[in-house]
């Protein structure tokens, strides 16, 4: 990888550092000792003690080994009311992350504490005597102290992200970081709280309590919550202190921060429908996006993100035929150039009658024709790279319009395939041909022999079944051979939305229509496929035979990923019990990513993102669905208070953070009506996940 974040190391040299310890609200730090570490690949390698009596201390730290050192402060007595107050043996451990270039006062507090166990959860693990220990065997520190930066800076102060909209009170998590950095305020002046969050969490002291909650975020919301919410909330605002819309509740689901990024780089070009990312070697976040907002028509550009989420100077870029790109988006070998699917929405007149690939350098630069690559393509979806640097396109065949484009294509459909540009030279194509355009190619994955997996979405259009093929190249590379496929089974509820056409009186269930999107084969080799209209996550082994499937806190799914520990991630596009037929704005279910541990379908929970009471907007600050208008003229008030949508993607960055794509909105009826389907952009549940190897 190219670490072109990273700080530079300075010459070796001992340099003097100031520290300043700020306690929550009427105490401060009367007695401390504080250990600073170098962060290496390896153990941190401890390089000063401290013994202070009062908040202030410096120390001078040999650097010229790392970028980044952490400060480990233990608060052994706290003044009070003018009384210095003994923490009778408590554990109270405040971090503090820095790097070997600050010149200012490096700040300890609750809420830093907070932010730095999040950001840096997949570097840390507490050793014995409850040590606190953070390493960087993948190098990608940097990334987490990126994501820290947008919730406090190490001179203590609170970021515009996290205080902003699409932040600020228009989600929870601001609410919820001050929450927990209240919660660590009542731990050091409070016993019996104290002893109730370490026993909730079943550690031993106050960092390793917030550590397992980065690491176990559905740790009894209720409880916790009840240790302090019906006290003072120093850090403000905090969850007690919502104001929400109807019967929300303010106890959150879940202990997760989160991040939402809405921002292109240009007001004029605003996320809308992103269906799929990719990371390049800068760690830069590729979106692959559907649509001009507000509107159901192609988008013609595509958004790059800088590690913390905010726009690379470039973004968003132009040109080399994106129109319309959907679920494909991959990087090229060695992750230094950028390949984007274009399936093209909307109406006949943004369509392209064929599909293509466009690509792009990692610095912004078109490297593909003014009309992309189109050789072999219909419209297309997903892409990706094999190991052995092949680019693989699911070329679908349909021209059939997807929703909720309002007029019918007049090109003809072709049948669907699957493509392969060998050694991503487009002039070198293999194409391997189903037998109607209603397969609708849709993703692929490979194992690490070589083979790939294909979903089909399937189609009631000609009654053809979702399916997922396998496929190897020939040993002359001159032909793709099926090794293995299998047919949906699916059989869908008896009802007249689960019958086929009935033009012919035929009120049999549907077969095998359940819509297939992602396919991924999981770091033990099993392959996953997820289906849409089943509302479940199908298991398989590498022969395609069916395992198992997952249906629990599943709804609509998308996309499935892993991370490194074999933890699966589903992305829902429609949310548990979704809306009711006679209210269509009313929620039943919030919309999220559900988590599964183990390959075990009944620990699946919901990672979601609840409103702090301000309604959803976009970056230019009009409300998520615009400014529509009825009959009369007269501008409607439509309010949204779902900053996670209807997902169909997730990707988990070198950090471990996960990125979730807001594809649509929220309201299926007022999307179809007002033609204003896109989502608002990308939702990043900070430090949850364990990086995988294979990205680096």
């Amino acid at each position: 990888m190219t670490d072109s974040n990273a700080t530079e190391v300075p010459p070796a040299g001992a340099r003097k550092f100031q520290f300043l310890v700020k306690l929550g609200q009427g105490i401060g730090a009367a007695s401390i000792k504080s250990n600073i570490y170098a962060i290496t690949e390896g153990d941190p390698k401890l390089v000063s003690y401290v013994m202070a009596s009062g908040a202030a201390f410096e120390t001078s730290i040999e650097v010229g080994t790392a970028s980044f050192y952490y400060v480990v402060t233990s608060v052994e007595a706290y003044y009070q009311d003018g009384k210095k107050v003994p923490v009778d043996g408590r554990r109270l451990q405040l971090v503090s992350v820095f790097e070997v270039t600050e010149t200012g006062t490096i700040i300890i507090s609750e809420a830093i504490t907070v932010a730095t166990a999040y950001a840096f959860s997949q570097f840390c693990a507490i050793g014995d005597g409850e040590t606190v220990l953070l390493s960087d065997p993948n190098r990608a520190l940097h990334l987490a102290f990126a994501m820290k930066n947008n919730f406090y800076s190490t001179a203590g102060e609170r970021s515009p992200v996290i205080q902003s909209p699409p932040n600020g009170l228009q989600t929870n998590s601001l609410a919820l970081l001050n929450f927990l950095a209240n919660l660590a305020y009542y731990c050091e002046i409070d016993q019996d709280v104290y002893d109730s969050f370490l026993q909730l969490t079943g550690t031993g002291s106050l960092y390793a309590a917030l550590f397992y909650l980065t690491r176990n975020p559905f740790t009894d919301p209720q409880g916790i919550y009840s240790l302090i919410s019906d006290r003072g909330q120093p850090y403000s605002p905090s969850l007690p202190q919502l104001d929400l819309p109807g019967d929300r509740s303010p106890i959150p689901d879940q202990w997760t921060l989160t991040v939402k990024v809405n921002r292109s780089g240009a007001q004029n070009f605003l996320p809308a429908g992103i269906g799929y990312i990719d990371f390049d070697c800068n760690d830069r976040v590729w979106l692959a996006n559907n649509v001009r907002q507000g509107t159901p028509e192609s988008a013609t550009f595509c958004i790059v993100l800088e590690p913390d989420g905010s726009p690379a100077p470039f973004s968003p870029v132009f040109g080399g035929g994106l129109l319309g790109a959907g679920f494909g988006i991959t990087a090229g070998p060695k992750r230094q150039s950028m390949y984007i699917s274009n399936f093209g929405w909307g109406g006949t007149e943004y369509n392209p009658q064929h599909g293509s690939v466009s690509v792009f350098g990692v610095e912004g630069r078109v490297l593909s024709p003014p009309n992309g690559y189109v050789n072999g393509l219909n419209r297309v979806q997903g892409i990706n790279l094999d190991p052995s640097g092949n680019l693989w396109l699911c070329s679908w065949g349909s021209q059939d319009p997807m929703p909720p484009a309002s007029s019918t294509l007049n090109f003809p459909s072709t049948n669907s395939s699957i493509v392969i540009y060998l050694d991503c030279d487009p002039n070198q194509v293999l194409s391997y041909f189903f037998d109607n355009p209603y397969h609708q190619t849709f993703d692929v994955d490979f194992d690490d022999q070589g083979y790939a997996y294909v979903s089909n979405s399937g189609s009631l259009k000609d009654e053809t079944k979702s399916s997922v093929y396998k496929f190897a190249i020939s040993e002359d590379r001159k032909s793709l051979e099926v090794v293995k496929f299998w047919i949906s089974d699916y059989v869908g509820e008896l009802d007249d939305d689960a019958s086929n056409d009935s033009s012919d009186g035929d009120d049999e269930p549907k077969v095998g229509y359940e819509t297939i999107r992602q396919i991924t084969v999981a770091p033990d080799g099993h392959v996953y496929a997820a289906g849409v209209a089943s509302n479940r996550v199908i298991q398989f082994d590498q022969d395609l035979t069916k395992l198992q499937v997952f249906e629990q806190a599943i709804d609509g799914p998308w996309g499935v990923i892993f991370d490194e520990a074999g933890v699966m991630y589903v992305s829902n596009f429609a949310r548990e019990m979704d809306y009711t037929d006679d209210d269509p704005d009313f929620p039943l279910g919030p919309f999220g990513v559900t988590v599964v541990h183990n390959g075990d379908p009944s620990t699946a929970q919901l990672l979601t993102l609840p409103t702090g009471g301000e309604q959803v907007t976009l970056d230019n600050g009009l409300p998520l669905y615009g400014n529509p208008q009825d009959d009369n003229g007269q501008t409607l008030d439509i309010p949204c208070y779902d900053p996670l949508m209807r997902l169909t993607a997730s990707r988990i960055d070198r950090a471990g953070n996960l990125w979730a794509c807001n594809n649509w909105k929220p309201s299926i009826a007022n999307n179809v009506v007002y033609g204003n389907p896109g989502g608002d952009g990308m939702v990043i549940f900070v430090g949850v996940a364990a990086p995988r190897r294979d990205q680096e």
